[in-house]
């Protein structure tokens, strides 16, 4: 059996409910099909596609073993864009702004596990 996986960071409460209440503001602007939950918001590090289930502990192991490696760090979300067409997008997405040097080492370690 496979699962469609792939691996984020959560992303803090105060920055979800910004995220949230831009993406109601923008509803009123444009139609979403779909809506995505509060806690559902995070940062992709990497798609992992279908994955036979029984690989899934492996690769939890090998992720919390980077957790391990690597200290919090602050994210700051200035603004929203969208992907899809303008007058149906498909996925809100937030633009990064800060020290995006931890995001991205945290990226790289987790695409290299995952070879």
């Amino acid at each position: 059996m496979t699962e469609r996986i792939f691996i984020a960071v959560p992303l803090q409460k105060a920055v979800q409910s910004a995220l949230n209440l831009w993406s109601h503001q923008l509803q009123a602007q444009i139609f979403f099909q779909k809506r995505t939950y509060l806690q559902d918001y995070h940062i992709t590090l990497k798609f992992l596609g279908d994955v036979d289930s029984a690989m899934i502990p492996a690769i939890s192991g090998t992720l919390q073993k980077i957790a391990e490696q690597n200290c919090s760090f602050p994210i700051q979300v200035n603004s929203i864009g969208t992907f899809g067409t303008e007058t149906a997008p498909r996925i809100l997405f937030a633009k990064v702004e800060s020290d995006l040097g931890l995001l991205e080492q945290l990226q790289n370690q987790v695409e290299q596990a995952m070879l």
